[in-house]
């Protein structure tokens, strides 16, 4: 079985490609008026794209199904992420701030540190 991800994005791509084959059908017999619109592609490419949206409908999750693991309270996983980011020390050279985008952004955060200690 596929993951629910991958299944929800492969939904989405076949409901637009669904959507894409409806609209061209209509382009080609109603707006240039190539065709008519019983003619054999306007009719096939309707058919064709309403099963593609029918398709995707089954194979579509909706993002509460797998976004479950948000609220299973995987606290630990996300404790050791902040540890590690925590552990790790700042490279400067590594930086796409410049010297004085660094100066505001270490401003700001003693800004925000000052607020969280006077309001907590």
């Amino acid at each position: 079985m596929i993951p629910k991800r991958l299944a929800s994005t492969i939904a989405t791509g076949l409901w637009v490609a669904g959507a894409l084959l409806i609209g061209n059908a209509l382009h080609v017999s109603v707006v240039t008026g190539q065709v008519p619109l019983t003619a054999p592609a306007p009719v096939f490419y309707t058919i064709g794209g309403i099963a593609l949206i029918l398709i995707s409908q089954n194979l579509d999750v909706h993002p509460s199904e797998y976004l479950d693991y948000l609220e299973s309270g995987d606290e630990e996983e996300e404790e050791a992420a902040e540890q590690e980011q925590s552990g790790a020390e700042f490279d400067e050279a590594a930086s796409p701030l410049d010297e004085e985008a660094m100066a505001n952004l270490e401003a700001r955060e003693r800004e925000r540190e000052r607020r969280e200690s006077k309001d907590g």
